[in-house]
Parts: C-alpha cells; sequence; structure tokens
C-alpha cells in the first residue's frame, strides 16, 4: 500500500510539472508559462515577436486587448519587413498606446466605439479572430478568404456576426482550434501564451513570400513519417501503413489473408510475411507498388506550388495547398482539418486517387526496415 502511495505520489508531482514551468528553462522569458508552450515561445522569440513586457509577465494569465495588438503588429511588420506608422489624429480617448494607433493604420482595429479602445480588457477568441484576420489579410492582400462553403461550428450562434467569417477561416487554416466538438468557444479568453501560438502559426504560413504555405513543405520537410490511411482506387478502397525514413520506405497490407510488409530500403526491395518468418527479395515492381498510385502523394523536392482554396473531402469542405509533381500534368492536394493533415489527393491522366488520413505521426522505428533474426530467405 506504501509503495502504491508513493508511485500515486510520484505520477500526481509528474503530472503537475507538465503545467507550468518557471522561465529559467527558457532563455529570454523571465515570466511563468505551460511547459506544452515551451516550443512555440522558443519560436516566437527566434521570430522577434515577443515584446519586452510579455518576456517578463505570466503567460499563463488571459491577454488583454493592448498586449495582443501589440504581438499582432510585430507579426505583421515582421513578415512585410514594414512597420506601419500610427494613426494620425488619434481617434481614442483611453490610450496612446502606439502599436495600437499603428494597428489602426492597418485596419487591424477599430476600437470598441469609434473613440475607446479599452485596452485593459481580455480579449476574448473572436476578437482574436477577427484581428487575426485582418492581420493576415493586411500581409497576403490578394489571398483567397472565402469561407462560404465551410461547416458551421457547434456554437455557431453564440458567435457575434462581425467574427463569424474569421473565425471559420482562422479554424480552417490551423491557426485557432477549437474543442472536439466543434465549438469555436467565442466568448473565452486567450492566454497570453496561446496568443503567441496562435501569432506563431500565421508567421510560419506567410513568411518569406507572403502566399506560399509551409503546411505541407513542413510536413515531409525531414523525410520521417508515419501514417495510417484508407486508400480509394478502382473503386476499392484498402487500409495501408505506411512508415519512410532516410530515403526507406515500409509498407503493410492485407494480401491474401495475411499481413504483407513491403520494404523498400538501400537499393532493395523485400517482401515479408512477418506471422510466417520469411521473406523474399523482390525486383522493385514485383510486389505491385507501382500499381498503387500512392508514390506521388508524398512531397518532394521538385513539387511545385500552385496555391491554396476550399473543396469538398470526404463531405467537408476543407481547406487545401495544391502542389504540381512529377512535370507530367500530375497535381496533389494537401487538405487540412484544423491544421492537421485530413487527406491526400492526386489527379492525373483522368484519374483522382484519394487517401483518408486515420493516423499521422513520426513515430518510426529503424527495425521495420530490416530483417529480422531467423527470418527464412524464400
Amino acid at each position: 500500500m506504501r509503495k502504491q502511495v508513493c508511485s500515486i505520489s510520484i505520477a500526481f508531482i509528474m503530472v503537475l510539472g507538465l503545467f507550468t514551468m518557471p522561465a529559467s528553462a527558457l532563455d529570454g522569458i523571465e515570466g511563468v508559462y505551460s511547459s506544452y508552450a515551451e516550443g512555440w515561445l522558443k519560436k516566437a522569440l527566434d521570430y522577434g515577436l515577443v515584446t519586452d513586457k510579455m518576456k517578463t509577465a505570466d503567460l499563463t494569465k488571459p491577454i488583454t486587448r493592448e498586449e495582443f495588438c501589440e504581438i499582432v503588429v510585430r507579426l505583421v511588420s515582421s513578415v512585410t519587413g514594414v512597420m506601419p506608422e500610427p494613426v494620425s489624429p488619434n481617434p481614442f480617448t483611453d490610450t496612446d498606446n502606439i502599436d495600437i494607433l499603428r494597428a489602426r493604420t492597418l485596419s487591424i482595429t477599430s476600437g470598441i466605439t469609434p473613440t475607446t479602445f479599452e485596452p485593459d480588457t481580455l480579449i476574448p477568441r473572436e476578437q482574436c479572430a477577427m484581428m487575426l484576420l485582418r492581420a493576415v489579410q493586411a500581409i497576403a492582400p490578394d489571398g483567397d478568404y472565402n469561407v462560404g462553403n465551410v461547416t458551421d461550428f457547434t456554437d455557431q450562434g453564440k458567435i457575434s456576426p462581425f467574427a463569424q467569417d474569421a473565425a471559420k477561416y482562422m479554424n480552417l487554416r490551423g491557426f485557432i482550434k477549437g474543442d472536439l466538438n466543434r465549438n469555436f468557444m467565442p466568448d473565452q479568453n486567450t492566454t497570453r501564451e496561446d496568443a503567441f501560438i496562435m501569432i506563431c502559426k500565421i508567421y510560419e504560413a506567410f513568411a518569406g513570400d507572403g502566399s506560399k504555405l509551409s503546411a505541407a513543405e513542413a510536413l515531409f520537410a525531414d523525410g520521417v513519417i508515419h501514417m495510417v490511411f484508407l486508400l480509394e482506387y478502382d473503386d476499392e478502397e484498402m487500409l495501408i501503413e505506411m512508415f519512410m525514413k532516410g530515403g526507406k520506405t515500409a509498407v503493410i497490407l492485407d494480401m491474401f489473408g495475411m499481413k504483407i510488409r513491403a520494404v523498400i530500403a538501400d537499393g532493395k526491395s523485400y517482401g515479408f510475411i512477418d506471422e510466417l518468418r520469411v521473406y523474399m527479395e523482390l525486383e522493385p515492381d514485383e510486389f505491385g507498388m507501382d500499381d498503387l498510385p500512392i508514390d506521388t502523394m508524398f512531397l518532394s523536392a521538385d513539387a511545385v506550388f500552385i496555391g491554396t482554396g476550399t473543396a469538398s473531402f470526404k463531405g467537408r469542405s476543407l481547406y487545401f495547398e495544391e502542389y504540381a509533381v512529377d512535370g507530367d500534368g500530375t497535381t496533389v492536394r494537401y487538405f487540412f482539418d484544423g491544421g492537421g493533415l485530413a487527406g491526400i489527393e492526386a489527379s492525373g491522366d483522368g484519374e483522382t486517387v484519394g487517401i483518408e488520413i486515420l493516423t499521422l505521426d513520426k513515430e518510426v522505428p529503424d527495425s521495420i526496415f530490416n530483417i529480422p533474426s531467423g527470418y527464412i530467405k524464400l
């Protein structure tokens, strides 16, 4: 019993450690922040998005309208390379904060009323969405912001009319997430650290040429992918598990009533039946992998970015990034739902092949590519 209590106490301490961390763990931040936000806060520092005020603040606390304006202005100026001039004359009677006046110049905010801004009021999520949409439009004025086909939130009726399109766009792009029941929670306040996560995601999407998006590129950049997906091809569905790492590929699927593992590594191809502990060395096309149109679906360095938009995928209107691959007219769309990859669709030679993502992570064991000890070669 004593051992059990001790174990529970250790576990409890470990769980508590997940929530907040002293700033000593992150150079440049002196206040308190949550451990889940540490990586994003480091990025925010690297991107130049953190104000001196935020470096010493308790980042687990809700952010004010003034503080949010300050970091949004930094976002716009960091991406565009241009710091806007403050509006003049100052229309507000309750603030002379220069970043609020800069935000007014960019039409990011118009205040609570024409003459009041309420700088110390905590900002709800719907106002965050509205300000961030205007910031994105200032960064990329020619972007596609149409959300007419996007499904309503479960709590759509609670979102103010002025913020409904902004909430949909921010969620569609994965910049502001809702809950698992597709509630946007418009009246909920935003913490300072969550605000930094939002603006870091936008920075990463638009930094550079201000239009080319990075979600698909970032996903495949390191060449490490573990994915379980449903492949739709020739009016059939096939459940496939794929591992990619270091130029090696392993695919697991059901054939002949057994799980077959195909591996392409170091210029050779193998087929394994792990249940029977046997394998065969194959010619690259002997397993039939060339018949599965999945090789063009995973973004390569020579893919050419075409553009973005929204389209129907599995009955849902989703945001997508589109690329040209192979130079033969084949195009690939990567569909995102709330920031996560939901599916991939390749089109070419009059055919369209889609895969629905069920699992996606970076857990790729090296052993998946190896010939296990004791296996018999056929």
